[in-house]
C-alpha cells in the first residue's frame, strides 16, 4: 500500500492550509490575512475532493479513512480553538465539538476494529438519515466552512453582525450534536462486544 497515493497527499495538504491559514490570519497585513481567507473554505472544499479520488482512482483504504477523519477533526478543532481564542466564538461551541469529535471518533475507531461500520449502527429511520445520509453530513461541511470563513473575514475588517455568527454557530453545533449523539446511544453494541 502507497502511503503518497493521490487521496491521501490531498488529505495530507488541506490539513496543512489550515496552520497556514492561521498564521497569515493572526500575524499578516491585510493581503496575507486574505490568503488566509481563501485557504479555509479551500481546505473544506478539498475534503469532497479526497474522497471523490479515492473512488475514482480506486484508491480507498483504511488508512486513507483514518487520514480523512485525522484532516476533519485536525482542521475543525484548530478553527474552534483559534476563533474561541479569539473571542469570535463562544468558549461553549469548542467544548461541545471537541469531546463529541473524540467520543465519536473512538467509538468509530473501536467500531472499525470489529469490523462494524458506525454508518450502521442507528437503528431508527431519524437516526440513520442523521449519521449515514450525505445531506447532513454536506450541511455540516457548508455550515463550518461559512461559519469559518465568516470570522476569517472579521479578521480582514468585514463587520459581520454578531448574531449572524451566533445563529451559526448554534446551527453547527447543533447539527454536530445531532448526527454525535445517535452514534454514542447506539454505542453499547460496539463496546459490549469488546473483549
Amino acid at each position: 500500500m502507497k502511503f503518497w497515493n493521490v487521496p491521501n497527499t490531498i488529505s495530507v495538504f488541506r490539513t496543512v492550509l489550515i496552520p497556514i491559514s492561521i498564521i497569515l490570519l493572526y500575524f499578516g497585513n491585510v493581503e496575507l490575512k486574505l490568503i488566509g481567507v481563501i485557504l479555509i473554505p479551500l481546505a473544506f472544499a478539498l475534503d469532497g475532493v479526497d474522497g471523490l479520488m479515492a473512488k475514482k482512482l480506486n484508491q480507498k483504504t483504511t488508512l486513507g479513512s483514518l487520514l480523512d477523519v485525522l484532516a476533519d477533526r485536525i482542521t475543525e478543532y484548530m478553527l474552534w480553538i483559534f476563533f474561541s481564542g479569539l473571542g469570535l466564538v463562544p468558549l461553549w461551541a469548542p467544548l461541545i465539538v471537541i469531546p463529541r469529535g473524540v467520543v465519536t471518533d473512538a467509538i468509530r475507531a473501536h467500531a472499525t476494529a470489529k469490523g462494524i461500520s458506525v454508518y450502521d449502527l442507528p437503528k431508527n429511520r431519524i437516526s440513520r438519515f442523521l449519521v449515514s445520509n450525505r445531506i447532513p453530513r454536506i450541511l455540516m461541511g457548508l455550515g463550518k466552512a461559512v461559519l469559518f470563513t465568516l470570522l476569517a473575514l472579521v479578521l480582514v475588517g468585514l463587520a459581520i453582525p454578531s448574531d449572524v455568527v451566533f445563529w451559526l454557530v448554534v446551527f453547527v453545533v447543533t447539527l454536530n450534536l445531532a448526527r454525535g449523539i445517535p452514534v454514542i446511544l447506539e454505542a453499547g453494541e460496539v463496546i459490549g462486544s469488546a473483549e
